[in-house]
């Protein structure tokens, strides 16, 4: 039957006209019986080739889940790709691929230390790199106590509340779904016995549950040994091992809950300590260009109250990050004047009248927030500006309310002259004034 259909299709190849049959000859002039004649004997022969051919290796990683490192998706958070599969080949097959089977798949490279025992993505939010080590070495004390968090930590979670938790944050990694307090009940209970015998022990302890992390409490498990835990101490206070710690869990988390909480009690509670050790690094940290060692630098001194507070290393601090249209630093500077204006109302005052431009609508909202908000320049004793001699504010300009309070000023002494209201009159009352 297959060389009888072969025969077929090679003369339907060469004379698609005439089908040639032993005693007569059927003209086909149709066009679709042709067409079906033909399209069976070529269904067959590829059967066939299939059929000699030994089974193709599945593609491989065509259902491995891949974590995006691309900056581009920060913005939205970290979120997990599919890797795509590849495209099924069209058309008859090769001679030579149906004849030679696949080749083997080869096998991948031993992965690290820290991805073996299922390392978290460094820098879960809007920015995932691959498993990475914060260069300390392997701790045999810290991985006993990553596998002891592991199983307690299981036990507490709420899964109801983990997927909501992960959203939240915007985590690529998996969340056990422990709230706060029962997170830090169960850190003391694993963590209270534990001890170093210098700070080499303790960083590398906190190093290897940092990267061995497979949910996101047990990275928040490492900062409570970095700070909280029994003993961390004396080696959280020495600035010697502890800030270069600091530096690089910052760099690899890159995401506020896990920099806020080390800029806003660990790096601040090293300040206070060792002001002029920590004072020329936080320096360096706010003229480079990784953003959360900025932002870390400028919410470093949150906890300072009164002659803890260094006032002109702050200004300093903020003074690089004013030009920067990032969220997280303009958020950083509005909450660190704010924090300050607390106990010092008119430094501050006098800092955002000073910086009035350059300062973000957000910024300047969040300093003034206890100072009864930002209302304008007039409300600081600045000037306002002159219709047709002074420059507009490009950040009043992007706050409604401050762009409709500068142009009913500069339109008040026309409205006089004409006998009309006041522009600065708003809603229902203006709008009845000017006949609407």
């Amino acid at each position: 039957m297959l060389h009888r259909l072969a025969r077929v299709s090679v003369l339907l190849l060469l004379r698609p006209s005439v089908f040639r049959l032993p005693g007569f000859v059927l003209p086909l002039r149709s066009a679709p019986l042709w067409l079906a004649v033909r399209s069976m004997a070529t269904r067959t022969t590829r059967r066939s080739a299939a059929s000699a051919a030994p089974a193709a290796a599945p593609a491989a990683g065509n259902d491995v889940i891949r974590m995006t490192d691309d900056p581009a998706s920060a913005a939205d958070g970290n979120k997990d790709a599919l890797a795509p599969a590849p495209k099924r080949a069209r058309g008859r097959p090769k001679k030579s691929e149906a004849a030679t089977p696949a080749a083997p798949v080869a096998a991948a490279p031993a992965a690290s230390a820290a991805a073996a025992a299922g390392g978290a993505a460094a820098g879960d939010g809007p920015a995932v790199a691959p498993p990475s080590s914060l260069g300390y070495p392997f701790s045999a004390v810290g991985s006993s106590l990553l596998l002891s968090l592991r199983t307690a930590l299981s036990r507490a979670g709420d899964p109801s509340f983990a997927v909501g938790m992960q959203s939240y944050m915007k985590s690529a990694i998996p969340c056990y779904g422990c709230k706060a307090a029962v997170s830090r009940q169960v850190f003391a209970e694993v963590m209270k016995d534990v001890t170093f015998v210098d700070g080499a022990s303790w960083a590398s302890a906190v190093a290897t549950i940092w990267d061995g992390a497979t949910h996101r409490e047990e990275r928040y498990a490492a900062l409570y040994l970095a700070r909280s835990a029994p003993g961390a101490s004396p080696w959280r206070m020495d600035s010697a091992v502890a800030l270069p710690l600091i530096r690089a869990l910052v760099q690899s988390g890159a995401w506020w809950d896990y920099v806020d909480d080390l800029s806003s009690h660990h790096l601040c509670e090293l300040f206070i300590a060792h002001p002029d050790v920590v004072r020329p690094e936080l320096e360096r940290w706010s003229q480079g260009d990784v953003l959360w060692l900025r932002r870390s630098a400028i919410c470093a001194q949150l906890s300072c109250k009164g002659a803890q507070l260094d006032w002109p290393l702050l200004q300093r601090l903020i003074l690089p990050a004013m030009s920067s249209e990032t969220f997280w630093l303009r958020k950083a500077i509005g909450w660190a004047l704010r924090q300050v204006a607390r106990e010092r109302p008119a430094d501050v005052k006098s800092f955002v009248k000073q910086h009035y431009n350059e300062l973000s609508v957000l910024s300047r909202r969040e300093a003034l927030k206890h100072l009864g908000g930002d209302k304008g320049r007039s409300k600081l004793g600045a000037a306002a500006p002159r219709a047709g001699v002074d420059d507009p504010d490009p950040m009043d300009a992007s706050d409604p309310e401050a762009a409709v309070a500068l142009s009913d000023a500069a339109a008040a002494p026309a409205a006089a002259a004409a006998g009309m209201p006041a522009p600065a009159t708003r809603g229902r009352k203006r709008k009845q004034a000017v006949g609407q």
